[in-house]
């Protein structure tokens, strides 16, 4: 039975669409007609290039009269299936996302058609040994790879920098989404300026010191849609906890189903107030490539602008089990740090610090997590969540304090604390009150 190639038409429709609401993207589209699987997707791309090298504007005019000059218009679908690209596109501003995907398909088609050829050589006995290599070798140069590195002078990179300044500081201007995404956690937000895009963000804290609030806190108040996997809690779990701090009904009360007809009425009317762009991923099970993986393709199509890993020593490691588990940990972290980049949104991997005896005097620190070193080494911001006052009684001040240290922020500064209350019941955080 045979396979179709793997590919992305989604991938393919947005960039073509993406291009007809912008076409000034396509300047930073770094992609030919042989990275598109679908026949008609590569014929749109080839109309493109037509309309650019003749000065022309594109649009879905301009495309429709190239594709009748290559008699492909009516091959395509004619004018619906040109239409249609644009209005299934969820936004142009994602252009460069949605290439990566198609290039990273192509990659992986070339590989897997020419690594076909090379097999058929040798069960036929056109090449063996050495000469098989050989050939293996070429058609590896010849492959042409989903990340293709750029060189930009000083001065380029500058004004490109000033202008996406300039642009983020009108956006902010008019409220509209920020060059950080915000946390909604202002005393936070005060010393790093919201979370950075296209930097990874560590974030460590003891066993039921607050990690998961913290991180439910930061994705329910992002201005920007948030993608969560979840290695530790259930969905229904995460559900729960937001339903809890919204109506002040004890979580415990909600998993056990404690509820009164009030509490019930509190719980649907909260439903409404639950964001329709937090979107969860049960992580149980998932591999670090696989995690990657699937930002970057779910990322890219609903336009994700936080990414959150809860937490690091539940992924599955892919790398070799002869490695250390630091090691491991650092390949699982790289592939985060690279999604992180192709994608430019804010991303939270989280780690877990089991202390040592001797250590219990002070707040943990990013090292403490000892086989998480890699957190520390490829994050440019790094967070330690810890409630000093864990574990004491209520009426002796105990237990209503929670503190997000910055332990590490390459443009600012470290080892300042931005304080909180926090109400365990409901796992809520709120602004400190002295």
């Amino acid at each position: 039975m045979s396979r179709e190639l793997p590919h992305n038409e989604n991938a393919e429709r947005s960039v073509l669409g993406a291009v007809l609401v912008r076409p000034e993207v396509l300047d930073a589209i770094d992609l030919c007609a042989e990275d598109f699987f679908d026949p008609r997707a590569r014929a749109v791309w080839n109309a493109f290039g037509e309309i650019r090298s003749l000065g022309r504007a594109i649009d879905s005019r301009t495309v429709e009269e190239s594709l009748r000059r290559s008699g492909a218009f009516d091959a395509v679908g004619g004018l619906p299936y040109v239409s249609q690209l644009a209005l299934d596109t969820p936004t142009a501003g994602n252009a460069s996302h949605y290439a990566a995907i198609v290039r990273e398909y192509s990659t992986t088609r070339q590989t897997m058609l020419a690594a076909s050829e090379l097999v058929e050589a040798g069960y036929t006995g056109l090449a063996r040994g050495d000469d098989l290599l050989a050939q293996f070798r070429e058609a590896a140069r010849g492959i042409r790879p989903s990340q293709r590195h750029r060189v930009y002078s000083a001065r380029d990179l500058a004004e490109r920098r000033t202008r996406e300044l300039v642009k983020a500081s009108e956006q902010q201007a008019r409220g509209e989404t920020p060059g950080r995404v915000p946390t909604g956690m202002f005393a936070l937000d005060e010393i790093i300026g919201g979370l950075p895009r296209g930097n990874h963000v560590g974030l460590v804290a003891q066993t039921g010191h607050g990690k998961t609030a913290t991180l439910m806190h930061m994705a329910f108040h992002a201005p920007v849609p948030a993608l969560y996997f979840t290695f530790e809690e259930l969905e229904r779990d995460l559900v729960d906890r937001f339903m809890a701090a919204r109506t002040g009904i004890p979580g415990i009360a909600i998993s056990t189903l404690r509820l009164n007809a009030e509490d019930f009425a509190n719980l649907v009317g909260s439903v409404d107030q639950v964001p329709n762009d937090v979107h969860f991923v049960a992580g149980r099970g998932m591999s670090d490539e696989e995690v990657a993986r699937t930002a970057r393709q779910v990322g890219a199509e609903l336009g994700v602008g936080l990414v959150v890993v809860d937490y690091l020593n539940r992924v599955r490691l892919s790398a070799s089990p002869k490695l250390r588990t630091d090691e491991r940990m650092r390949h699982a972290v790289g592939l985060f740090d690279d999604a992180c980049g192709v994608l430019d949104c804010a991303w939270v991997t989280a780690a877990q610090v089991n202390r040592d005896p001797g250590k219990q005097n002070r707040p943990p620190r990013i090292t403490d997590a000892r086989e998480c070193a890699a957190i520390e080494e490829y994050s440019k911001l790094g967070l330690v969540v810890h409630r000093p006052n864990k574990g004491r009684p209520r009426d002796e001040g105990g237990d209503d304090e929670l503190d997000v240290i910055v332990d590490k922020q390459n443009l600012g500064p470290d080892q300042a604390i931005a304080r909180f209350g926090w109400h365990g019941p409901t796992m809520t955080i709120s602004p400190w009150r002295e």
